[in-house]
């Protein structure tokens, strides 16, 4: 009997292993469910046969045009590894490339999770340029109304860096991620029977900064989103307003970012009608299956992660640091000093990835002398950040270059170097490195 069990679960496996399709085989759309692996499997576009696995989906991926990364990306969405994506290239001020795939368009909004720090920077840089925090270098206890702020020594440059010792992402057991982004369990960590959803931003950033239950770890990078939590309330405190006001007054609505928010309930009947599915086929650790993409009810407006947008829009932002701060037709938003700040690379003898080749600015990734592998075709200096829905936003300086790639997948990690696979992005990022250089 047990054999006979054995068999009919290796039989069942076997099945199913047999019906994973290959490399280029298009999928019937009922064939898209739960289990269907990403393409390509290589996280980084690896040769098979001397041909990347994204390259024998069609013969779009092999052309080198611009003309050609629309159907390339829609050979993806044909085998059944992506539902969606929306790309965009700036080129000197000059979009030479834009286009969408699948069930999104271009006026698509979608949920950029990380891509919201970059934005708490500049909320930061606003209020050092106003004197609201004599400098990036202060101690976050020495700022007015933090007096009784617990760890003394942190300061906000640590904050912006990611190396202030503050719970960082990580696992507290096997199979169990804490720390990522509340609103995805609507429960605290450490204490998930208190509720998100109905509390204040200076709520969450004190349940986080509370040493007894999150003690400060070493001084050293390890990327923290309660870090941003606490930004977002410095910026709150400091200004006198609520973080999300402050962030809409002084850069979504003087940058001309007309779909970019933080609550859906707060947008318009036909923007909700806009923000993207996320594919949910792929689970990983994260408890997402509750999760409502348009967050209905919340009140605590997630300063690390909570930011809605769309590709034109971000472009929009990215173009402040373009003009160092003041977008022409525009009134200045950011001092060219403070612009500097968030354009280098604030910790350079840290090594935050890629073999010492990525550097962190206050805020996002910064690309040291070089090159990434992972990241080809941006040039040293260039500034990027990702979200966890596999979002991607960059501005090379040395090009003139702003870059934007959009989808909404639930990330699907490598359970031995729980590294993300990125391979729709990737291949998108190889296609216009193999284009320019061409």
């Amino acid at each position: 009997m047990r054999l006979l069990i054995k068999s009919t679960i290796l039989i069942a496996v076997l099945s199913v292993m047999l019906s994973t399709p290959t490399v280029g085989e298009q999928q019937k759309p009922s064939q898209r469910t739960v289990g269907i692996p990403q393409v390509p499997n290589l996280p980084f576009g690896a040769p098979v046969k001397n041909i990347r696995e994204w390259e024998q989906l069609s013969p779009a991926c092999k052309d080198r045009s611009l003309k050609a990364i629309n159907p390339c990306l829609q050979s993806f969405v044909d085998y059944g590894s992506l539902i969606g994506a929306v790309t965009l290239v700036d080129k000197k001020g000059s979009v030479i490339q834009t286009d969408s795939v699948g069930e999104y368009n271009k006026s698509t909004i979608f949920q950029i999770q990380s891509m919201s720090k970059p934005f708490v920077s500049v909320a930061i840089m606003i209020l050092v340029d106003r004197g609201k925090i004599p400098s990036v270098e202060s101690r976050v206890s020495e700022l007015a109304g933090f007096h009784d702020y617990p760890h003394r020594d942190v300061t906000v440059k640590e904050l912006l860096t990611h190396t202030a010792g503050m719970w960082p992402v990580h696992e507290d057991k096997e199979g169990v991620f804490l720390g990522v982004v509340p609103y995805y369990r609507n429960r605290l960590d450490k204490e998930p029977e208190i509720t998100v959803r109905d509390k204040s931003l200076e709520f969450v950033a004190q349940h986080y900064a509370n040493p007894k239950l999150y003690p400060l770890g070493a001084k050293t990078y390890a990327y923290s989103n309660a870090g941003f939590t606490t930004l977002g309330w410095i910026v709150e405190k400091l200004s006198g307003v609520l973080f999300e006001q402050f962030l809409q007054k002084n850069v979504i609505e003087t940058l001309g970012m007309k779909d970019t928010f933080i609550f859906p309930s707060k947008a318009s009947s036909e923007q909700r009608t806009r923000i993207a599915n996320v594919d949910r086929r792929l689970r990983d650790a994260l408890d997402v299956d509750n999760y409502d993409k348009t967050r209905p009810g919340w009140k605590y407006p997630s300063p690390e992660a909570g930011l809605y947008s769309t590709a034109s829009d971000l472009r929009r932002f990215l173009t402040l640091f373009r003009h160092k701060g003041k977008v022409p037709g525009h009134q200045r938003i950011l001092s060219e000093r403070s612009i500097e700040q968030l354009l280098g690379d604030r910790v350079p003898k840290d090594n935050f990835g890629c073999d010492g080749q990525i550097g962190r600015s206050l805020g996002f990734f910064v690309v040291r002398q070089g090159g990434c592998f992972s990241d080809p075709g941006l040039d040293a200096g260039t500034i990027f950040h990702g979200g966890r829905f596999l979002t991607f936003y960059w501005y090379n300086p040395v090009k003139d270059e702003i870059g934007v790639f959009l989808e909404q997948k639930i990330t699907r990690r490598d359970e031995t170097t729980m590294k993300s696979f990125l391979g729709e992005r990737e291949a998108f990022m190889q296609m216009l490195e193999r284009i320019q250089t061409n």
